[in-house]
């Protein structure tokens, strides 16, 4: 009996302990949260002060620049795709008396991103200190523009915005090689990859074109492989030709983007290959993919080593 009553008792001093400690630890949760809560509130001020200072320190910075409210954009584009219009516009905070303004452009260098020869056009007087100027200018090029005013005591040149024609020309074009299997035996390989090779062929997103502009000229007009091993060319196939698929009972596809991406111009050609041929021993497999447009233009592009 007398054990039954201990027993009893500490059970009765455990249900207290853990009921106590129940209490305790939800006090704590409850502060934690509350203390979590404190510390959201603290960072979103912090952010919100961050982002008021941002603002003005840009708003000072550009108060301060003597050129401001600049736009370079694409006007036009020549059916042909031989030619753009492009405009240029710009503000300056002052102008020293009897200086002159000028636009200065040129055609940056694919490799350097230097400008072999700038060409200087005089830019009409503004009574409040703002400037816009025209320029037809061949298309296939990525083009970089300065402003000069030059007076007599002193000239200051800032340069602007960038308009990339060429890099966009370019950029529209998507070619995907992925190696995905290869077996050997001595010398005899057993090589598989998809190519895969996507083309915009509009030029909605880099500005307006004329009515008659039709984008066949953007349009995929050949596409060829070259497969090495160990920088040997091993075999050159061709996918399409002429615009249209070459077929080599092998499965090439070919289809145009979905109906509802609207406002956009896309064709896609998809292909799966598994070649064999003799090779060295431990060689590696190089995919190259060269696409020709109707422009006459190439994109090549060429796989990682298998």
């Amino acid at each position: 009996m007398k054990n039954k009553v201990i027993i009893g008792i500490l059970f009765g001093v455990l249900l207290i302990s853990n009921f106590s400690m129940y209490l305790l630890v939800n006090n704590m949760n409850g502060k934690v949260e509350d203390i979590e809560g404190i510390v959201r509130i603290i960072n979103d001020s912090m952010n919100d002060v961050e982002s008021d200072v941002y603002r003005s320190v840009n708003r000072l910075v550009e108060e301060k620049r003597w050129l401001y409210d600049i736009e370079t954009e694409v006007k036009a584009v020549s059916e042909d795709l031989k030619n753009a219009k492009l405009s240029v516009s710009w503000s300056v905070r002052e102008l020293d008396k009897g200086a002159s303004m000028y636009l200065l452009y040129g055609v940056r260098d694919e490799t350097s991103n230097e400008v072999a020869e700038w060409k200087e056009v005089s830019v009409p007087d503004s009574d409040d200190l703002s400037y816009r100027i025209e320029l037809n200018v061949p298309f296939v090029n990525n083009y970089r523009f300065k402003v000069l005013a030059r007076g007599d005591n002193r000239s200051i040149s800032q340069e602007l915005d960038e308009i990339d024609l060429l890099d966009k020309l370019e950029d529209r074009m998507d070619i995907d090689i992925d190696p995905n299997g290869k077996t050997s035996s001595g010398k005899h390989v057993k090589f598989s990859f998809d190519v895969d090779v996507y083309n915009r062929y509009d030029f909605r997103h880099l500005g307006q074109v004329n009515d008659g502009f039709d984008g066949n000229l953007l349009r995929i007009k050949n596409i060829n492989l070259k497969v090495y091993s160990n920088d040997v060319l091993k075999k050159e196939i061709a996918l399409y030709k002429d615009g249209k698929v070459v077929d080599n009972g092998d499965g090439v596809s070919y289809h145009k983007g979905p109906k509802h991406i609207r406002d956009m111009n896309v064709e896609e050609i998809e292909h799966s290959l598994t070649l064999e041929y003799d090779s060295v021993e431990d060689s590696d497999e190089v995919v190259e993919v060269i696409v020709e447009d109707y422009l006459g233009r190439t994109y090549t592009e060429k796989s990682r080593g298998m």
